[in-house]
Protein backbone atom coordinates (compact mmCIF):
# COMPACT_ATOMS: atom_id res chain seq x y z
CA UNK A 1 0.00 0.00 0.00
CA UNK A 2 1.36 3.32 -0.72
CA UNK A 3 -0.36 6.36 0.36
CA UNK A 4 0.75 10.03 0.04
CA UNK A 5 -0.51 13.28 1.43
CA UNK A 6 0.20 17.18 0.54
CA UNK A 7 -1.32 19.92 2.30
CA UNK A 8 -1.77 23.42 1.26
CA UNK A 9 -2.39 25.85 3.82
CA UNK A 10 -3.46 29.79 3.77
CA UNK A 11 -1.39 31.94 6.18
CA UNK A 12 -4.23 34.53 6.78
CA UNK A 13 -5.22 35.06 10.32
CA UNK A 14 -8.38 32.90 11.58
CA UNK A 15 -11.59 33.07 10.24
CA UNK A 16 -9.84 33.98 6.57
CA UNK A 17 -8.37 30.78 5.49
CA UNK A 18 -8.63 27.46 4.15
CA UNK A 19 -6.69 23.68 4.21
CA UNK A 20 -6.63 21.55 1.30
CA UNK A 21 -5.73 18.01 2.06
CA UNK A 22 -4.95 15.66 -0.94
CA UNK A 23 -4.39 11.90 -0.29
CA UNK A 24 -3.86 9.36 -2.57
CA UNK A 25 -4.16 5.90 -1.60
CA UNK A 26 -2.74 2.87 -4.06
CA UNK A 27 -2.97 -0.41 -2.66
CA UNK A 28 -0.83 -1.88 -5.21
CA UNK A 29 -0.46 -5.55 -6.55
CA UNK A 30 -3.60 -7.21 -8.24
CA UNK A 31 -7.19 -6.77 -7.82
CA UNK A 32 -8.08 -8.44 -5.21
CA UNK A 33 -6.20 -6.47 -2.90
CA UNK A 34 -8.11 -3.18 -4.50
CA UNK A 35 -9.76 -0.95 -1.98
CA UNK A 36 -13.37 0.88 -3.37
CA UNK A 37 -12.07 4.40 -3.62
CA UNK A 38 -15.23 5.85 -2.77
CA UNK A 39 -15.83 3.99 0.21
CA UNK A 40 -12.25 4.70 1.43
CA UNK A 41 -13.89 8.32 0.66
CA UNK A 42 -17.26 7.80 2.95
CA UNK A 43 -15.26 6.44 5.84
CA UNK A 44 -12.72 9.04 5.87
CA UNK A 45 -15.82 11.85 6.21
CA UNK A 46 -17.64 9.71 8.06
CA UNK A 47 -14.75 9.82 10.82
CA UNK A 48 -14.12 13.04 10.53
CA UNK A 49 -17.48 14.29 11.29
CA UNK A 50 -17.59 11.87 14.19
CA UNK A 51 -14.17 13.27 15.72
CA UNK A 52 -15.93 16.77 15.22
CA UNK A 53 -19.02 15.61 17.43
CA UNK A 54 -16.95 14.20 20.13
CA UNK A 55 -15.26 17.03 20.71
CA UNK A 56 -18.45 19.00 20.88
CA UNK A 57 -18.80 20.51 17.20
CA UNK A 58 -22.20 19.98 15.78
CA UNK A 59 -22.53 19.99 12.12
CA UNK A 60 -25.45 23.13 11.62
CA UNK A 61 -26.28 23.02 7.80
CA UNK A 62 -24.70 21.58 4.81
CA UNK A 63 -25.13 21.93 1.43
CA UNK A 64 -24.76 19.65 -1.68
CA UNK A 65 -22.31 21.36 -5.03
CA UNK A 66 -20.84 19.95 -7.83
CA UNK A 67 -17.09 19.15 -8.01
CA UNK A 68 -15.26 20.06 -11.44
CA UNK A 69 -15.50 16.28 -12.06
CA UNK A 70 -19.36 16.98 -11.58
CA UNK A 71 -19.85 14.59 -8.89
CA UNK A 72 -22.16 15.37 -5.87
CA UNK A 73 -20.14 16.72 -2.89
CA UNK A 74 -21.46 18.14 0.34
CA UNK A 75 -20.57 21.24 2.30
CA UNK A 76 -20.81 20.48 6.23
CA UNK A 77 -21.16 23.81 8.20
CA UNK A 78 -20.03 22.88 11.05
CA UNK A 79 -19.80 25.09 14.95
CA UNK A 80 -16.95 24.47 17.26
CA UNK A 81 -17.38 24.91 20.88
CA UNK A 82 -14.33 27.43 22.27
CA UNK A 83 -13.22 28.25 25.42
CA UNK A 84 -16.11 30.05 27.92
CA UNK A 85 -17.21 33.49 26.88
CA UNK A 86 -15.92 33.35 23.68
CA UNK A 87 -18.27 32.97 20.17
CA UNK A 88 -17.57 29.56 18.63
CA UNK A 89 -15.72 28.81 15.59
CA UNK A 90 -17.87 27.99 11.92
CA UNK A 91 -16.40 26.50 9.26
CA UNK A 92 -16.91 24.02 6.22
CA UNK A 93 -15.65 20.50 5.63
CA UNK A 94 -15.96 18.83 2.90
CA UNK A 95 -14.67 15.69 1.21
CA UNK A 96 -14.42 14.20 -2.56
CA UNK A 97 -12.73 12.44 -4.74
CA UNK A 98 -10.46 13.99 -7.64
CA UNK A 99 -9.29 10.95 -9.84
CA UNK A 100 -9.58 7.20 -9.16
CA UNK A 101 -7.18 7.16 -5.56
CA UNK A 102 -6.84 10.97 -4.75
CA UNK A 103 -9.08 12.52 -2.22
CA UNK A 104 -9.41 16.06 -1.24
CA UNK A 105 -10.13 16.88 2.16
CA UNK A 106 -10.88 20.85 2.57
CA UNK A 107 -11.71 22.69 5.68
CA UNK A 108 -12.45 26.22 5.22
CA UNK A 109 -13.25 29.27 7.13
CA UNK A 110 -14.25 31.19 4.31
CA UNK A 111 -17.19 32.45 3.28
CA UNK A 112 -19.77 29.82 1.49
CA UNK A 113 -19.77 31.07 -2.25
CA UNK A 114 -15.70 30.82 -1.89
CA UNK A 115 -15.61 27.22 -0.17
CA UNK A 116 -18.36 26.39 -3.04
CA UNK A 117 -15.77 27.73 -5.79
CA UNK A 118 -12.89 25.84 -4.44
CA UNK A 119 -14.75 22.55 -4.64
CA UNK A 120 -16.61 23.73 -8.35
CA UNK A 121 -12.67 24.24 -9.97
CA UNK A 122 -10.43 21.62 -7.88
CA UNK A 123 -9.20 19.75 -10.18
CA UNK A 124 -5.95 17.49 -10.82
CA UNK A 125 -4.37 18.12 -14.41
CA UNK A 126 -1.91 15.64 -16.39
Amino acid sequence: MAVNAIQINSTKPMGKNATISLISANMGGDETQMINQSEFSNSMESMFLASIKLTGGIEIKNDVVNSSQGKNVTLHEILMRTAKNKPANESIIAFWDLDEYTHAILTSDLDLNTTTRIVETLKLLP
